[in-house]
């Protein structure tokens, strides 16, 4: 079985499998199940009833804040599962000046969650240096603000466990993509790669790779070669 844990702002009605066949017109010889990481995080129990859907056989996939919830019940739970494929997914800040530093930009995130209106927050969040070389969102996603600003919180980086030495254990089971223009997470990868995690970069593409066929044909041939 297949699991799919999306990022942050990702929208209830942007349901991967949709978007993959609909919109690229891929046809993936198997299934995918979106995880609603909405829920997982609201509703913690929620995650260690999903968990035993798990198996040796399991295979997530996981891009963004997915990827960094998964890391973090992965080293709290442990469970079973084949392959992890992480897309964009940070693995933790040690330097005290930078969490500081993203201390400061996670609040200001917050904050522009809670007093912009929706048309000025997508140009807000679109305009960030992160996703300045992808397309732009057009549309706030389902949840409240409430359940954003929850969502945000519960998962700051800044507070996030620096993760090498989970990544050392499991390096074998892992596999990590990442855009070529996305350069904060090109040197993230690095880090993947120099604990032994097999990291693909792909050609041209920035922090929305998941929006794109390239990264689905990639994961087609990883699943179809695995």
């Amino acid at each position: 079985m297949i699991y799919f844990f999306p990022g942050f702002l990702q929208d209830d009605r942007d349901k991967v499998a949709e978007i993959v066949t609909n919109t690229y017109g891929l046809n993936l010889p198997f299934e995918i199940n979106q995880v609603s990481l909405n829920e997982m995080i609201l509703k913690p129990h929620t995650f260690k009833v999903w968990k035993k859907n798990l198996n040796e056989n399991s295979i997530i996939l996981a891009y963004s804040m997915g990827g960094r919830f998964i890391l973090s019940k992965l080293a709290e739970l442990h469970f079973p599962f084949k392959k992890i494929i992480l897309i964009s997914a940070h693995i933790g800040i040690e330097d005290q000046i930078e969490k500081m530093k993203r201390t400061t930009f996670e609040n200001e995130i917050i904050t522009n969650l809670q007093l912009l209106a929706d048309k000025d927050f997508l140009s807000y969040w679109n305009n960030l240096s992160l996703f300045k070389n992808d397309a732009s969102r057009d549309r706030m996603p389902t949840q409240s603000r409430e359940e954003l600003i929850w969502m945000f919180q519960s998962l700051r980086l800044s507070r996030q466990t620096h993760y090498k030495d989970l990544i050392s254990k499991y390096c074998d089971k892992l596999i990590y993509l990442h855009g070529s223009s996305d350069l904060v997470y090109s040197q993230i990868a690095l880090e993947y790669e120099n604990l032994g995690v097999e990291r693909i970069s792909l050609p041209n593409l920035s922090h929305r790779l998941i929006n794109s066929p390239q990264c689905w044909n990639k994961i087609k041939e990883i699943l179809l070669n695995d």
